[in-house]
């Protein structure tokens, strides 16, 4: 799946910051014994985590919380993976405090990672972050490198 090391870039095509970039490492991993910090429900679960050292605030992105926690407790990273009308859908969270063991946020700081494509050597997608008056998306890849 999408365990590894990665170069991810992201590109914003809307907000403040439109039509710059931003690229890092992304780093994720297997919760391997570890419970994850959010408990699973139907049909969704957390299968990896991890961190990266992206700036979000380059291409006008907004997250809750540090990206680069590496802490299973409350990771940068936290991939979720749900299947939605029959087909498998996952999603980076981007931001410890939305990924971490606590109340659901309905609120605040967002960032997400929307994967539409998969090949062994990179996945893509599109990525919206928002909070408060702030909104920005745009797209992404992440290219494989470890």
């Amino acid at each position: 799946m999408l365990a590894g090391e990665f170069r991810l870039s992201l590109t914003a095509t809307s907000g403040a910051r439109a039509g710059s970039s931003a690229a890092g490492t992304l780093r994720l991993r297997p919760f391997g014994d570890r419970p994850p910090p959010i408990a699973a429900a139907e049909r969704v679960r957390y299968p990896l985590f991890g961190a990266t050292d992206l700036a979000p605030a380059a291409v006008g992105a907004v997250t809750p919380g540090e990206v680069g926690r590496d802490d299973p407790a409350g990771p940068g990273v936290l991939a979720m993976e749900w299947e939605r009308s029959g087909a498998r859908a996952i999603t980076l969270r981007l931001g410890a405090d939305a990924n971490r063991a606590g109340p659901a946020r309905f609120d605040g700081a967002s960032l997400a990672l929307f994967v539409t494509s998969i090949t062994p050597e990179r996945f893509a997608g599109r990525w919206e972050s928002g909070g408060g008056e702030q909104r920005a998306g745009g797209y992404f890849c992440a290219d494989r490198v470890g």
